[in-house]
């Protein structure tokens, strides 16, 4: 089919060097590290509770076919020697720090994707070879400084998006340029679903219409397209198909962009109220990160799974800036309530906060004054003596019977009778 309209593409910018750096199976691969007796052998790290899923497994456990999000009896399953190790998110973290430190050697503009990905702004240099070089004297430093079992596979292209497809082209261990002559060679014949920023959901709209390819895409009237998924969509999709990506690498600082933490709970829980004190738990916990790195936010977000495993998310934005666990509960009890319906079903809350900000930027409150001294002393004490020391009543009486270890945090004890 030929194309009806034109789309307006985007201008590639030809000078620039983008340089995408993934982690190797990372969680896994830090495990194997620090336990020689792990190496070379299929291994999973998950959680420690009951009903905990696979958070990584390494190269050797994938030839089986366990994924990420796989539940432990699938794992073992399609593999029954398989090996089970607690994750340890203290040490992932030690390990991603020295590994930016090393990059850091190399170069200045440095974003933090994820706690196992960065992308990186060569700045200037444009010269292929020398980045090749570059990329390979990283991996050197990695295997020097981290270990040997610690590896990382380097894309390089002109942007975000093809840079991230280039580190997942030779996996793992991988180094993998591509110009763009390469991206107009390689590109036509690569399913859609395999660039990022093309989710489930896109795949399967664009599936539904017969389109498997980028070259399909190219060969299929823009209009359908347009009319399918919007003018804003079309373009992207066309530029992606083009291998072009104008995203800017923003340099991560030391202020993290969000805090979140979730929890998968051990028994289903049915009835709000028991939801509710678990959520109190998550926010307490959050609110104390986001207070030990002085940071406030704006914007709260819920997350619920399931036990059909259908998730629900939303979030509201704040009238102020505020780390205040008070006032997260109350925004965050208020989200849950638009998500949550009598006789759902929970296997899973998350909380997230977003839109921050260092409360050192923000004008002095002077009426707050006494709040802030009452937070300063709460958080003291949850420092030196735990999260859960201090907690109001409410939260300490469950009509449902929960462990007290819930994903790192704790619950009060009580029995029946109390």
């Amino acid at each position: 089919m030929e194309k009806t309209t034109s789309v307006p593409f985007m201008k590639s910018k030809t000078d620039r060097r983008i340089i995408c750096l993934d982690m190797n199976s990372y969680f896994a691969s830090v495990e194997q590290q620090d336990h020689p007796s792990l190496r070379g052998k299929p291994i999973i790290v998950t959680g420690e509770e009951k009903r905990t899923i696979v958070v990584a497994a390494s190269r050797e456990a994938k030839l089986y076919g366990i994924k990420t999000g796989m539940k432990i009896y699938e794992a073992e399953k399609l593999c029954p020697f398989v090996m089970r190790v607690y994750g340890d998110g203290d040490k992932y973290a030690s390990i991603h720090d020295a590994f930016i430190s090393i990059l850091s050697k190399y170069f200045l503009c440095i974003e933090v994707a994820s706690i196992d990905e960065v992308y990186i702004d060569s700045q200037g240099i444009t010269d292929w070879k020398k980045l090749e070089s570059i990329a390979k004297e990283i991996k050197k430093d990695f295997k020097s400084q981290l270990g040997e079992a610690i590896t990382c596979s380097i894309g390089i292209a002109q942007n975000k998006r093809m840079a991230k497809f280039a580190s997942n082209l030779h996996k793992p261990d991988g180094l993998t340029i591509l110009t763009q002559e390469d991206i107009s060679r390689i590109i036509p014949n690569t399913r859609v679903e395999e660039i990022s920023g093309i989710g489930r959901r896109i795949t399967k709209r664009l599936h539904s219409l017969g389109i498997y390819t980028f070259k399909e895409l190219n060969n299929f009237p823009i209009e359908i397209i347009k009319n399918e998924f919007g003018e804003y969509l079309a373009i992207f999709l066309y530029n992606t198909a083009a291998g072009i990506d104008l995203e800017e690498v923003v340099p991560t600082k030391d202020a993290p962009k969000s805090f979140s933490h979730e929890i998968t709970l051990p028994n289903d829980l049915v009835d709000r109220k028991s939801c509710e004190k678990v959520l109190y738990g998550l926010v307490q916990r959050v609110a104390f990160r986001m207070k030990e790195k002085g940071m406030k936010a704006r914007c709260i977000g819920v997350h619920a799974r399931f036990t059909d495993f259908t998730s629900l998310y939303s979030n509201r934005t704040m009238e102020i800036y505020t780390y205040d666990p008070h006032i997260l509960f109350t925004q965050s009890k208020g989200i849950f309530s638009s998500i949550f319906t009598e006789g759902s079903t929970i296997r899973q809350i998350g909380v997230h906060t977003s839109l921050l900000v260092s409360e050192y930027d923000l004008p002095v409150d002077l009426f707050s004054e006494s709040s802030s001294q009452l937070q300063n002393a709460l958080q003291k004490i949850k420092r030196k003596y735990g999260q859960t020391m201090i907690a109001p009543l409410s939260t300490y009486y469950m009509k449902n019977r929960i462990e007290r270890k819930i994903h790192g945090f704790y619950l009060p004890e009580h029995s029946d009778n109390d």
